[in-house]
């Protein structure tokens, strides 16, 4: 395909920037939301583009979050730049797409995309989330596993861990002598995720792979254009297939050894897949620090006391961080920064997922573009952050390198980079997972360029590990725009896939009394964030303590109060969650914050004392 080609020289990505003469957001449509709620009333408005032709066209579309198709609801004049949307509901989203039409797209189109809603219901459950764990680590990552249990467990999941044995056969082996060995170590730990699926498939709902469980590699693909002898055609790694549970995955037709590197060589019997296309039915994210020698010189590596394998120390910060992100342990500035040394290049634009998703989660006013990417971010904390140009295994040209990450601390949470090679992430030093190594902020990363990523149900509550499964399942001529890759195996989430973008301070110190009566009277310190409305109490067996799922105890809100009542006391668990309604660029919606938990036994004193999990801070 045409765009492919530009991006195999950096050279002609920035000779298509000066000629194009066209701003990179002219793209795309930067939407925000007012609402209202008496009457219920959204209103979307949007930055006029200048470029449009007179007597063109915005087209206003709608649809349902889990819908696939939109449903045109107006069609407004080139100089209209607002519609107000009055067959609204208060506790519905809609999500919302416009499309202006522009001569210089190479689709005739810019689109943008937006989800919206009026105080979104409260998600009290978020399903089961299969955690699969390289079991090299089940001792020296004890606690810090346990805490990252205890912390989805308190985010509404139910945890289904599963160890596993880390990766044995060397990807650049493609001899069909391993390729039994190979395909053994994938389907064992795909078996123990469609067991669980099958056996409740209505509430497993993602997978996360923490460590180096075994990587599947898929395809014949050339996602970076870089075919031919610039080496990088054939299989890709394809967690996608953890995460697909209706597919066929097949080795018996590929036979591809053209690609520079062995472990992209792809040919009949040797365990890697044939599937170049495919579709997710789970929520799939990886953290996986395998392979990064980079970082034994890091300051945060040498000065630590504890861990003598970068490996495991890189996920024990992770871990850390993932722990003080949830329970707003450091404080992230609501806005975002792109970083594109492309600009369009023959009509397209790798940064246009920077542009649509920052922009529609934060409002255009606090988006920085033309940013330095450390410069900026070693400066002060970003939410979102996006950076594109032209690649290596381990760097991105105006970005930075692997060797910067080590070195520096970028401090945004979520993150999109796009270039060369580095998509194909199972390699040293790779630069897509060396955004999570650095001792900063950042929590996922995902390679987002001619393969569009979307995030914007992100703003009204939804995980991002949602909208990895909603871009990888994107179809040709399907729910969002693409410039002609769809499904391809390579699409993947780095980092947690369960995280949300806006954090509710929790509450702290939950402890116990019997009243005397058979009872228990729990109390707890409030939660510090002054827009909490109040709470919920939970409670589980001692057998589900530990993964969930719990019980809520109170029927309406606890508010005014940070008391609650227990009639029966029996062996069980408590927990209490923080509530608050969420307002931003998109709307509103009620959210919880993290649980603190007590754990009671019948025959316990009559005060109990409560098992406070978010105080420190250290992830052990």
């Amino acid at each position: 395909m045409t765009h492919r080609l530009f991006l195999c020289n950096a050279i002609l990505g920035l000779a298509a920037l000066a000629a194009s003469g066209q701003p990179v957001q002219n793209y795309g449509v930067q939407i925000s939301v007012r609402t209202q709620t008496n009457p219920p009333a959204i209103t979307l408005t949007w930055i006029h583009n200048p470029y449009m032709v007179a007597n063109t066209f915005n087209t206003v579309s709608r649809k349902f979050k889990n819908d696939t198709t939109w449903t045109p609801i107006a069609m407004l004049g080139y100089t209209v730049t607002n519609f107000t949307d009055t067959s609204v509901a208060v506790g519905t989203g809609y999500e919302y797409s416009v499309v202006s039409d522009v001569p210089f797209s190479s689709s005739g189109e810019a689109y943008g995309y937006i989800y919206a809603g009026i105080n979104l219901p409260l998600v009290d459950s978020r399903g089961k989330v299969e955690l699969i764990v390289d079991n090299t680590f089940s001792n020296s990552l004890a606690g810090p596993i346990a805490q990252l249990q205890q912390d989805l467990v308190g985010a509404g999941w139910t945890v289904l861990p599963h160890y596993v044995a880390r990766e044995s056969v060397d990807p650049s082996n493609c001899s069909t002598n391993v390729g039994p060995a190979r395909l053994n170590e994938l389907n064992n730990v795909k078996s123990l995720i469609l067991n669980d699926y099958f056996a409740d498939s209505n509430n497993v709902n993602a997978v996360f792979i923490l460590g180096h469980p075994p990587v599947p590699y898929a395809g014949d693909i050339v996602p970076d254009g870089h075919g031919g002898n610039l080496g990088h055609t054939g299989a890709w790694p394809a967690d996608v297939f953890y995460g697909d549970m209706y597919g066929t995955w097949t080795d018996n037709s590929v036979v591809d050894t053209s690609g520079g590197n062995p472990w992209n060589w792809n040919v009949v019997g040797d365990g890697k897949f044939d599937n170049s296309t495919a579709t997710s039915t789970l929520e799939v994210g990886r953290v996986d620090f395998a392979n990064m020698p980079a970082f034994t010189n890091s300051p945060a590596f040498l000065q630590q006391p504890s861990l003598t394998n970068v490996e495991a120390f890189l996920l024990q910060q992770y871990l850390c961080r993932d722990h003080n992100f949830r329970t707003g342990g450091f404080t992230v500035v609501r806005r975002g920064v792109i970083d594109d040394n492309f600009g369009p290049m023959n009509g397209e634009v790798p940064a246009l997922s920077g542009w649509n998703n920052l922009t529609s989660l934060l409002g255009a006013a606090n988006v920085c573009t033309n940013a330095n990417w450390f410069g900026t971010l070693d400066a002060s904390t970003y939410l979102w952050a996006y950076g594109c140009g032209a690649g290596s295994f381990n760097s991105a040209l105006g970005v930075g390198s692997t060797l910067n990450d080590a070195t520096n601390a970028p401090e945004s949470v979520f993150t999109m980079l796009f270039g060369s090679y580095f998509g194909d992430w199972d390699n040293a030093n790779n630069y897509l997972k060396g955004q999570l190594c650095a001792a900063g902020d950042t929590l996922t990363c995902s390679w987002a360029g001619f393969e569009p990523w979307i995030y914007h149900h992100m703003a009204l509550g939804e995980t991002i590990g949602f909208d990895a499964r909603w871009s990888i399942n994107n179809a040709p001529f399907g729910t969002y725009y693409s410039s002609g890759i769809f499904q391809e195996v390579n699409m993947g989430l780095m980092g947690d896939p369960t995280l949300c973008e806006d954090v509710v301070l929790p509450p702290a110190a939950l402890a116990g009394r019997t009243n005397g009566t058979g009872g228990l009277v729990l109390s707890w310190t409030p939660s510090p964030d002054p827009c909490v409305l109040g709470y919920n109490i939970y409670k589980a067996t001692p057998a589900l303590a530990a993964t969930g799922p719990y019980t809520k105890l109170n029927s309406t809100l606890i508010s005014g109060t940070t008391n609650y009542t227990d009639s029966t006391l029996t062996m069980a668990t408590y927990m209490v969650r923080a509530i608050k309604l969420q307002t931003n660029n998109c709307g509103s919606y009620f959210e919880a914050s993290q649980g603190v938990f007590l754990n009671s036994v019948t025959n316990h004193p009559a005060v109990l004392t409560g098992l406070h999990i978010i105080a420190s801070g250290t992830g052990s």
